[in-house]
């Protein structure tokens, strides 16, 4: 009786198993659910199937809260945000004398007296163009729910960004609780309600324009208390854009829409 029992839970959980991760197919972006049921299928061989149904059921939910936060009206959608940073405390912006023909009369961005999550440079250098609205993200934090807003802001050079402006939605409008300055060419996207800075990590004989290994971090955002690194890792610039490249479009086509 307690092998067919065993033989009948077995049974089951694979069922189970199979289950979520047909559903983990379906919710989620393509390249993201390929590794998450890779994931499962080696914890299921390492582990046993009912502590892989319950990893599955974790990401199950983490891949429906993304779809459903994609499709409903962000507060802070329809923004202008060249507005809202020129408003903001402790930001400076004048237009600056540039050759370069689309920063010809864009106000340059500068934070006097802001607290940098991570800083390369010193907070007081911190800034720079709102230029690319597409390259924004739009998001809710895990925690506490509350809306986010990230802004890569270019330098103007080769650099891409180096600042990231963090807002929070509150009734009087968005608020900048933070900046994020983790390297250049800063990417932003929200994976799991949580916000993702993606950056490069070079070696000596790579060039301005191409890396092997990318650094993603992971940040909090608290209305109180600004914005705080939880945690990062640094893969293969393939696998980032495996793991990570179509949840990075999916997010500018849903800004795309929202700005137009």
């Amino acid at each position: 009786m307690d092998h067919l029992t065993g033989l009948l839970t077995d049974e089951l959980l694979r069922f189970l198993f199979r289950g979520v991760t047909e559903l983990i197919i379906k919710v989620a972006p393509r390249d993201f659910a390929d590794n998450v049921v890779h994931a499962l299928y080696e914890r299921a061989g390492r582990s046993g199937y009912w502590k892989a149904v319950r990893f599955g059921v974790r990401a199950l939910w983490s891949a429906c809260k993304d779809a459903l936060s994609m499709h409903r009206p962000h507060p802070l959608a329809a923004i202008d945000w060249e507005n809202a940073l020129a408003s903001s405390p402790g930001v400076d912006a004048a237009p600056l004398k540039s050759e370069i023909p689309v920063l010809r009369g864009r106000k340059y961005f500068k934070f006097s007296d802001i607290q940098a999550a991570i800083t390369r440079d010193s907070a007081a250098r911190a800034g720079g163009y709102w230029l690319f609205p597409t390259t924004g993200a739009l998001g809710y934090e895990k925690t506490s729910n509350i809306p986010v807003a990230a802004l890569p802001l270019q330098c103007g050079g080769t650099a891409g960004a180096l600042t990231v402006a963090v807002f929070v939605a509150e009734n009087e409008g968005p608020r900048l609780v933070g900046v994020i300055q983790q390297g250049d060419k800063q990417q932003v996207f929200f994976v799991d309600n949580t916000l993702h800075v993606a950056t490069p990590v070079r070696d000596e004989d790579e060039p301005n324009c191409s890396w092997r290994r990318t650094r993603v971090a992971r940040y909090g955002i608290s209305s109180s208390d600004g914005v705080s690194k939880i945690g990062e890792h640094v893969i293969t610039t393939v696998r980032f854009n495996r793991i990570y490249g179509n949840a990075i479009k999916r997010q500018q086509r849903t800004a795309s829409t929202q700005v137009a």
